[in-house]
Formats: C-alpha cells, structure tokens, sequence
C-alpha cells in the first residue's frame, strides 16, 4: 500500500529538515505545504534536496486547515488512500515509527471502518495497547482520505486551533473508529515551557504558554468546537472545559503580556459569541 505524508510549514528553520527526514524513508512521498509569508530559501533549498518531498508554497498563510486540505487534495488525486499529518517541529524514532507504520498497515488491512488512527504523546505501554476513540492533535495522525472527503475535510474557518478535534468529532459522528496507538511515541513541542509562578514566587512550577494572538483563536475555536459536540461528547468536553481554564489562567497571567493576553481572549469570545470567524 502506497502512503503519504504532509507537513505545514511556517517560518521553519533547519530542524525541519532532520524532523522530516525521521519519517520520509517510511512512506512514498512527503508533502511540504509552505504557509509562511517570507520563504526561509535555505530552508527551502534543504528541503526540495529531499527525494520524495513535494514542496508547495502558499505564499501567505491560509491556516494549517486550508494547508492539510491542499495536501490531502493533492495526495487522493495522487491515488493514495491514506495521509501522515505532521507539525514541522514533530518527528520520531525511526524504529518507533517503523513499528507505528507496521500497527497501522495491520490494522487497516483488515478493518474499513476506521477514519484516523494516531500515536501517544505521553508513551502509556511498552506493547500494543489501543485507546478508542482516541481524540487526539492533529500531528502524526493518519486519516483515511475516502473519510476525510466525506466529512468534507478540515474546518478552513477555524484556521489553525481546535481543526484536530473538529475533524475527530465529525469523523466519529459518520460512523468511523478513531483508533489511538499507546505503545507509539512521537515527538512534539506544544507552545513554549516556562518555569514560573504568581510574581515568579508562588507556585512556581512549568507551564505551557502561547502568543496573545494565538489565545485568540484558542479561546474562539475551542467554544466554536464545544458548541457544536458538546452534547454528543459531554465527558469528554467536561475534562476539556477543565483543561480550558488551565489553559486561559497560564495565559494570561504567565505569557509575559497581560493585558494583551487578557484582550485577545476577549476578543475570541466576542467573535465566537457573533460567529464571526
């Protein structure tokens, strides 16, 4: 069976290279879809130096939806069947994904009913373990393509945040199984690590934060999403409502611009209040 991959590209630097090349042996071809506004051409020429790569330049960004959409489009016309979805700073061991490739070929073979099948972040099990359904980050994710058209891809509205979990939901929702691999690890860096606390004195421990102009659409999609699945998935979005505050407190008091956090999560409530993406 003839696989393929696809990455998103924003402002990357050399890393992305060796991030891609920890997978590109394993599938037919690797496709770059570049959102970036200014091409990196270093980057660029490392990355065509790559055999089974196809490099596609947006020439703004149109949002990781739009640019998952264009290399799915691409990879179906292609005549594949399944698609990698990768984050540029995502890679793996090569004998993890070996052994995740070997997984998801088994259990593709013999079962029709599955539209995505993803690996750990946190590796839970040392043999075969399968969480179901597994609603996971889109990258190292593969996705069935005959599902993936019709559920009418990813969200292009919701731009970059929530996209996984709105396509896992309206995947689920057709009837497909959501297959998670918790024997499989894959590397990802999700925002920026920080070691801090209330006046850097007080419960000072490390937490996740992102840009102000990213909580927007945090704060935006993750309603946008909880609106529409909530009552279908009301556990899940339970845990969720929880990881959400965590989220908004770390934020706006730990990001290093308060009042920029403060208003670009008012913001996103706003718009998502008057639908307006």
């Amino acid at each position: 069976m003839r696989l393929a991959a696809a990455v998103v590209l924003f402002h990357p630097d050399e890393t992305v290279v060796s991030n891609i090349q920890s997978y590109n042996a394993f599938v037919d071809v690797v496709i770059a879809v570049d959102n970036s506004v200014t091409k990196n051409n270093e980057v660029v020429k490392s990355l065509q130096g790559i055999e089974n790569l196809v490099y596609l330049p947006n020439e703004k960004n149109l949002g990781i939806a739009a640019a998952l959409n264009l290399a799915a489009k691409h990879s179906s016309e292609q005549g594949f069947t399944w698609l990698l979805t990768m984050d540029q700073d995502s890679s793996f061991d090569s004998k993890e994904f070996k052994l995740y490739k070997q997984q998801v070929l088994d259990i593709i073979i013999n079962e029709s009913k599955i539209g995505l099948i993803c690996p750990s972040e946190v590796k839970k099990s040392e043999s075969l373990q399968i969480t179901e359904p597994a609603f996971r980050i889109t990258s190292g994710t593969w996705i069935n393509l005959h599902v993936w058209q019709q559920v009418h891809g990813f969200d292009e509205q919701l731009f970059i945040d929530e996209v996984d979990k709105d396509l896992s939901c309206k995947v689920f929702l057709a009837g497909f199984r959501l297959i998670g691999f918790d024997n499989v690890l894959m590397k990802h860096k999700l925002g920026t690590k920080k070691n801090t606390g209330f006046l850097k004195l007080f419960f000072v421990k490390e937490r996740t934060v992102h840009s102000p102009f990213r909580l927007y659409y945090m704060v935006r999609n993750y309603l946008v999403v909880r609106k529409r699945y909530g009552k279908y998935f009301p556990d899940i979005f339970k845990k969720r409502d929880h990881d959400f505050m965590i989220m908004l407190k770390n934020n706006i008091f730990f990001c290093g611009n308060f009042f920029s956090a403060v208003f670009q999560a008012a913001k996103g409530f706003v718009h998502y209040k008057r639908n307006k993406f």
